[in-house]
């Protein structure tokens, strides 16, 4: 949540509340910087009230949602589930756009107007290969189980 700012987590609050006629309390896997796709963002909830079906909340919550967000799988999982510390892995994808313009990559891309250099690229993420520990790159603790 970001204060005057809309965010996903913000619109699925309102979502939940107005389903659940109440607020409801959320865990994402991951958080995302302005201007990110959370595509595949996981969320953990308590449900509230009567019992409902997986499926029942999923059709409920995309009724309510704007058109650029969506629900596209929920779960039943353990009561002590919990989206950010049982996470297995995350996925952070950065794409370069330098080609001619492309309206449909919208937000989702960094665009580079000039000509890339590929092996300089590729030499750089090289280095990003393999499995790394980057919690030093986490303010205060947060995120760190």
């Amino acid at each position: 949540m970001q204060p005057a700012a809309r965010t996903v987590q913000g619109v699925l609050a309102e979502a939940l509340a107005t389903l659940y006629r109440g607020p409801v309390a959320t865990v994402f896997a991951g958080r995302t910087d302005a201007g990110v796709h959370a595509a595949a963002q996981v969320v953990s909830l308590t449900e509230r009230g009567a019992e409902r079906t997986p499926a029942t909340v999923q059709a409920a919550l995309n009724r309510m949602l704007p058109d650029d967000v969506a629900l596209v799988g929920a779960s039943f999982a353990p009561s002590a589930f919990n989206a950010r510390f049982d996470a297995r892995w995350r996925e952070y994808r950065y794409r370069v756009w330098s080609g001619e313009r492309e309206p449909l990559a919208g937000g989702n891309v960094w665009r580079r107007r000039a000509e890339l250099c590929l092996p300089a690229m590729e030499q750089a993420a090289n280095a990003l290969r393999g499995t790394h520990d980057f919690a030093s790159f986490v303010g205060g603790g947060e995120g760190v189980p």
